[in-house]
Formats: structure tokens, sequence, C-alpha cells
């Protein structure tokens, strides 16, 4: 078994490093998960779906509404025939839950 080993380390070091590989990847991706903390304050943001989409607009909470989008920035380069608008959400900090919201609900 020894000489097995010796003769084909190569071969063993090769095909069991991907898999040390893909190991390692996982675990950064889920291991920080476990040992962050929890959001302690609720927080909105937003999600496009999938299709093009323009970021050239800056959300704000005024007296505990979302106020009209500010375009503050210059239209994108490209010109896309169909932009999606985006969807808000609330995180609620408590129960740990996103939920959809609108422009004219209250945050809170």
């Amino acid at each position: 078994m020894k000489g097995y080993i010796k003769k084909n380390l190569p071969l063993i070091a090769g095909l069991s490093l991907p898999v040390v590989m893909i190991i390692a990847v996982a675990a950064a991706i889920y291991l920080p998960r476990f040992y962050a903390p929890k959001p302690s304050y609720n927080f909105i943001y937003f999600s496009f779906g999938n299709g093009p989409y323009a970021l050239n607009s800056t959300y704000t909470v005024v007296n505990g509404r979302i106020a009209n989008p500010q375009n503050n920035y210059p239209p994108p380069i490209y010109n896309p025939t169909t932009v999606t608008a985006p969807q808000l959400y609330e995180y609620n900090a408590q129960s740990g839950k996103a939920t959809p919201i609108s422009f004219q609900q209250e945050i809170g």
C-alpha cells in the first residue's frame, strides 16, 4: 500500500485538490453566517428582478416615509429598451424576515 501511494502521489494530489478547493470555498461562504451577529436595526433595501436595470436614483426616508427618488447620477451609457423597477423590502430585525413594501407605505 505504501508503494502504491508513493507511486501515484501526483494522481492522488491532482484528484483531491479540486475537492479540497470546493470545501474551502464553501466554508468561506457559509461559515461567516454562523459567527456574524444578527442585524439589530431594521433597514430597507431594494432588489431588481431579472433583466436590465438602472442604478441612477437615490432613495431616502423622510419622516418615516420613502421620499421620491432623486436622480443624482448621469444616465447609463447603454440604452436598455425596458428598465425593471426596483422592488423595495423592509427587513425586520426582531422577526428576521423581509417584507415587500411600496413607495407610499410608512416605514416602521
